[in-house]
């Protein structure tokens, strides 16, 4: 045919096929990642734990109580599922990154210059997950006593 190859204006032999070359990250590199950045963060005493951040829906009183503890520019601020009327306080600043203790990622604690996280938040992420095979940093006890104190 005229489509062929190997003819005047044919088509390409063997021409690019779309491929994926990613690779994926061993799931130990993950939580290995996260444990070390979280340590160097508690070793600067960048890790601030609050009992609970507002009781009712304030935002101006969520931002004091946070500010509070950190004045730096950008703050990692960690939450349990159930703190709504945390959640929806600070959600719309511009300077805090809102996350759920089981979404915390080693990206997240980098980019950010302090965190700060709920009692229950910290106390949930320690645990570890409830169900499933999904990876968390976990600490050690006497490093969580250290943090509580």
């Amino acid at each position: 045919s005229t489509r062929s190859p190997n003819q005047r204006h044919g088509g390409v032999a063997q021409g690019p096929v779309p491929r994926k070359y990613d690779e994926r990250t061993p799931k130990k590199m993950i939580k290995a990642a996260l444990t070390g950045v979280l340590s160097d963060r508690a070793r600067n005493e960048r890790i601030h734990i609050v009992s609970t951040i507002v009781e009712s829906v304030n935002s101006k009183a969520a931002i004091a109580a946070v500010r509070q503890f950190s004045d730096r520019r950008r703050v990692l601020v960690v939450l349990a599922h159930g703190e709504e009327a945390s959640w929806r306080s600070l959600r719309n600043e511009e300077d805090l990154h809102l996350i759920r203790q089981d979404q915390l990622n080693a990206y997240d604690v980098v980019v950010a210059d302090d965190l700060v996280f709920s009692k229950k938040a910290i106390t949930d992420f320690v645990a570890g997950p409830s169900k499933g095979k999904s990876v968390t940093a976990r600490a050690f006890e006497s490093e969580l006593e250290e943090a509580l104190a």
